[in-house]
């Protein structure tokens, strides 16, 4: 017989011997003081994207006007919206570097009221303000004059009037 101790083990059912992989973390649920604050910056960013959509819809014309040079011939087309105008072109239009064209809303008394110079560039708007909205109102026709770089100076076309043309409500 020998004298060293003998170690017997038994059969544990519960035991599972340690594993060498690696388990994936079991993520536990946030604090309901994080989700609400969460949901909110989502509901707000929500809002936020349809009010811009809304706000940034271009409005619909509420009149427009065709207007012709000397010799009758179509040479723009502007679409009056509430609060700023719509400008196309028809015909490519040279213009000297030294001049600028003005756009005018003139009344059947004859007087023109300028509602600003027409874009060199191809964007075509003319943002309106509340004055210039105002003079619209009475105004029967659109004329562009021929004016020297920045505008007239005195408040009155002060070169030819190149364009005109009636205002039609649609």
């Amino acid at each position: 017989m020998s004298t060293t101790p003998r170690l017997t083990l038994y059969a544990n059912p519960n035991y599972t011997p340690p594993s060498h992989e690696a388990r994936p973390a079991t993520p536990s649920a946030p604090a309901i003081g994080l989700r609400i604050p969460t949901y909110a910056y989502i509901g707000l960013l929500v809002g936020v994207l349809a009010l811009t959509v809304v706000w940034l819809r271009p409005s619909a014309a509420v009149a427009n006007a065709t207007l012709s040079d000397a010799t009758a011939q179509p040479v723009l087309h502007i679409n009056l919206h509430a609060d700023y105008l719509n400008v196309q072109p028809l015909q490519a239009a040279l213009m000297p570097k030294k001049h600028s064209l003005e756009l005018w809303a003139l009344s059947d008394k004859g007087t023109a009221q300028s509602l600003g110079l027409i874009p060199a560039d191809d964007d075509g708007m003319i943002g309106l303000n509340i004055d210039q909205q105002n003079k619209l109102k009475d105004a029967q026709h659109l004329g562009v004059s021929l004016e020297l770089r920045g505008g007239s100076r005195n408040g009155q076309p002060s070169g030819p009037m190149m364009y005109r043309g009636p205002i039609s409500a649609l």
